[in-house]
């Protein structure tokens, strides 16, 4: 911090809260205890540091909320993350059976997702919904997520792609099964943009201002995340429903150009400028 000048600290998620839950669900006791402790020596930076800043930018009213539990009285405001509603659009061509998920599998938080899916989901998905595909686009797939494609032709692992939108235009389902991570997702907020029916998580969708059955549907336990994307896969006129809702939530709460509005707010509030 330089003395006499304004500071703002912009957290993109609540980072000891990410690596609680990740400690969660580690396989090994060892690997929890280790992983909990470094969410109580982030959660002490947190508590710590925060209170230096004139102000705290955070992603959603969740962060912040969580952010004054762990620092008590500090300044924040909220400026969600976005996305280009140009750029990212609805498409009208048919999808296939299909479902898909996008993130680099580098980061726990993808990688257990999907893995989540495959374990305790897919059987599931594909008896109740034949010739169903599992599109998972990301880079650096995890041996076990590709061992398990190799011997399941309906899983299909691309690896990093240039551009997401074909892949997730040909997909009828986006699927959100994420347990550990923080902030919010902008893969969310991508699919809401290109007006895609999305099943999610409570975690998955956390800090986004979705409305569970009018543009997501949120579930939490494996069975019922699998129904509902069973359902849609199986309701052609349920995933238009939802996703024109889907593409309105993005077009109305999420485009750049507001989002950028509330930004240089904040930037003036903290200088004194108008």
């Amino acid at each position: 911090l330089a003395p006499g000048y304004p500071a703002v600290l912009t957290h993109h998620n609540i980072e000891s809260s990410l690596m609680g839950r990740r400690a969660k669900v580690e396989k090994t006791a060892l690997g929890r205890r280790y992983v909990a402790r470094q969410a109580r020596i982030l959660r002490h930076m947190e508590a710590t540091h925060s209170t230096n800043f004139d102000v705290n930018v955070m992603m959603s009213s969740t962060d912040e909320a969580e952010l004054r539990n762990i620092a008590g009285d500090v300044t924040t405001a909220v400026v969600p993350n976005g996305v280009d509603v140009e750029y990212f659009q609805p498409t009208d061509s048919e999808p296939e059976p299909a479902i898909i998920y996008t993130g680099g599998m580098n980061m726990f938080a993808n990688s257990d997702a999907v893995l989540h899916l495959l374990r305790d989901m897919w059987d599931r998905i594909k008896a109740a919904v034949p010739g169903v595909k599992f599109y998972v686009i990301g880079q650096d797939p995890t041996r076990e997520i590709l061992d398990i494609a190799a011997a399941d032709p309906a899983v299909e692992v691309t690896g990093f792609v240039d551009d997401i939108r074909p892949y997730v235009a040909r997909a009828a389902v986006y699927v959100v099964p994420i347990r550990v991570g923080g902030g919010t997702r902008l893969k969310v907020l991508d699919a809401l943009a290109q007006g895609k029916a999305i099943v999610s998580t409570s975690v998955g969708c956390e800090g986004i201002e979705v409305t569970n059955g009018k543009n997501i549907r949120i579930e939490d336990s494996a069975a019922e995340f699998a129904d509902a994307t069973i359902e849609l896969l199986r309701d052609r006129a349920a995933r238009a429903t939802l996703g024109a809702a889907a593409r309105q939530l993005a077009v109305d709460t999420y485009s750049w150009r507001g989002i950028g509005t509330v930004l240089t707010g904040v930037y003036h509030d903290v200088t004194g400028t108008a």
